[in-house]
């Protein structure tokens, strides 16, 4: 769960605490005040009734518990002409209601008691709960907050190798005035926390400058957002586009490092405005046929498709600057289709520009109405005398560093670029992954890796490790043309490029048709790594190889002991006579199975 994720769970369930602590609280404040009224008409029954005949109580009724009385006596003054003598079965009457009276006070001050209790053990319930909640909240914002910067410094930077679609998108930060639901946390007088844009299920973006001009801040936030949205996509899924009037400097530096590239929309990542119209309908086209291609697949958009692991299209980003003054009825008209129809289709839109009424004042009726369309469809960041707001909300959005250098950010997309256009390659030679790791690779090693796999600039091995406590065994699985056998080239190919048959060979053992091993047993390309090469094997013929497997096993064993150690890395380290790592490989093993 993200930090906006979490804040907004917040707000509902102290929303939720709130609402049922109130509800106890007026609940018992009416019981109480209920109770409270019953008592004080019980003491002035008491008091009426006492006034009464308190000259019986106090010199005839000598078997009654005075003293309880004594209280309600005080209450007025006794004087040597009490009022009349009433009789006796009268008298005795009102003694017995005094009584009832008094056991009834008793009973009510017992419930007033017992409410109060009520309330006290409310009040402390809430408040164990809010502030359980507000700490685990503040955990989770400081954990965000402690991360999150609204400045981008790409100087000495790597661009990170994302693996996965982007749900969500932090872009800044958002201030949020500490009150409400969120007094409870005691950051600052002021909260913020990551403003993320949802680019899966949410809207496209639009910065409204509202004739608010700083040219430089504003280029150094859309050079900044360009680069963020440019790094967060993985290889192959995105392109980028932007329409400018006049270059930025950062922009340029953008263009000069990524054009003709896997990124670029076309030809060139970064185009003038005056080849808009070409860029839009570039973008409605490939829209159109991935609509298509979701529709065959039975997916709702893009994130799905590859979900669903289909090779489909990718998704195309394009940033938008200062073009709505020169941009016509119908181009506004091809732009709100894109950003109604086609968001779905993978079509994503930055748009930084002045949409404010001094702007539009020119433009007719309809124009206006087709920019206030456009506004009503996106999610719009406006800029006043007071900075950027959301919502009601103050927004820092992110930005270049003022150390952020245009050779830094020409060095990064640069890098960029080139870790991108290998990772799209159709083939990797073996220059690309070296030695794998493991740059000194030594036989005499607990584990032996072998490179299998590139995600620049990061070479993937698989390890072989002798330890006792380890696994000695992989699983390959796959449906048919997953690359299973090609996988297997790699580890035989590339074993034997990093070590020597001396230290590393291979028993090769295939029960189906013997297509993926038998280039292996071909004097034409035999290799001295592949010491047994098994192809078209029956269950009993299997039988055979492996017991002899077993009995190497068995073999190793008793070298081993005669030299005192437990593996084979401890042997070669003592013995002159080194002993070769045994990878047996068992293509379709399945067929095997009893």
């Amino acid at each position: 769960m993200n930090c906006n994720e979490s804040l907004t769970e917040y707000e509902i369930e102290m929303a939720e605490l709130e609402s049922a602590y109130s509800s106890d609280i007026v609940r018992c404040d009416k019981n109480l005040s209920s109770a409270q009224t019953t008592l004080q008409n019980i003491r002035a029954n008491i008091a009426v009734l006492v006034d009464s005949c308190k000259d019986e109580l106090i010199n005839k009724y000598t078997n009654f518990a005075i003293e309880e009385l004594q209280p309600y006596l005080e209450w007025f003054s006794i004087s040597v002409d009490l009022q009349t003598y009433c009789g006796d079965e009268e008298y005795q009457s009102k003694v017995e209601k005094i009584k009832q009276l008094i056991i009834l006070k008793e009973q009510t001050e017992e419930l007033i008691d017992k409410i109060k209790l009520e309330k006290k053990k409310i009040e402390e319930t809430h408040h164990r709960a809010t502030e359980e909640l507000t700490r685990d909240t503040e955990e989770i914002y400081t954990a965000y907050a402690n991360t999150i910067t609204t400045d981008l410094n790409l100087a000495g930077k790597t661009p990170n190798n994302t693996i996965h679609l982007p749900d969500e998108l932090c872009i800044g930060n958002l201030l949020k005035p500490n009150t409400g639901v969120f007094r409870n946390i005691s950051l600052e007088n002021i909260l913020r926390y990551p403003f993320t844009v949802n680019i899966r299920s949410g809207k496209n973006l639009i910065i409204n400058t509202a004739s608010f001009h700083n040219d430089e801040r504003n280029d150094r936030i859309f050079t900044a957002l360009v680069i963020r949205y440019l790094e967060s996509f993985p290889a192959g899924t995105a392109k980028f586009g932007v329409i400018n009037y006049v270059m930025n400097s950062g922009l340029l530096q953008i263009l000069n490092a990524c054009s003709n590239s896997v990124l670029a929309l076309d030809d060139r990542v970064i185009d003038n405005a005056r080849d808009k119209d070409r860029i839009l309908a570039t973008i409605t086209k490939t829209a159109q046929e991935t609509s298509s291609v979701l529709s065959k697949n039975f997916c709702a958009d893009l994130h799905e498709l590859y979900e669903k692991n289909i090779k489909g299209d990718y998704f195309q980003v394009l940033f938008i600057k200062d073009i709505l003054r020169g941009t016509n009825e119908e181009g506004l008209k091809t732009l709100f289709n894109l950003i109604e129809t086609y968001y779905g289709c993978g079509v994503r839109i930055v748009w930084m520009d002045d949409f404010s009424n001094l702007n539009l004042s020119n433009q007719s009726a309809q124009y206006k109405e087709r920019v206030k369309l456009i506004l009503d469809a996106c999610n719009v960041v406006t800029l006043t005398e007071n900075g950027y707001f959301h919502e009601g909300a103050q927004v820092e959005l992110l930005s270049l560093s003022d150390g952020c250098t245009n050779a830094d950010i020409y060095s990064y997309c640069l890098k960029y670029k080139g870790y991108l256009n290998s990772m799209q390659k159709d083939s990797i030679t073996y220059e690309d992954i070296g030695f794998g790791t493991d740059n000194a690779p030594s036989i005499d090693s607990a584990t032996i890796s072998i490179p299998v796999a590139w995600n620049a600039p990061n070479v993937w091995d698989i390890e072989f490790n002798c330890q006792n406590d380890d696994p000695i065994a992989n699983l390959i699985v796959g449906v048919p043309g997953t690359g299973k056998s090609h996988f297997i080239d790699a580890i035989i190919l590339n074993g034997a490029w990093k070590y020597s048959p001396d230290e590393l060979v291979f028993h090769l053992i295939d029960f189906k048709d013997g297509l993926a091993s038998s280039a292996y047993a071909d004097d034409r390309c035999k290799i001295p790594h592949v010491k047994v090469v098994s192809t078209k094997n029956k269950k009993e013929e299997a039988e055979i190889i492996l017991s002899g497997i077993l009995a190497e096993k068995e073999l190793r064993a008793q070298k081993c002991a005669k030299l005192g150690v437990g593996n084979i890395a401890a042997y070669n380290k003592k013995s002159a006579v080194k002993m070769p790592r045994l990878i047996v490989i068992i293509d379709e093993c399945q067929h095997n199975r009893t």
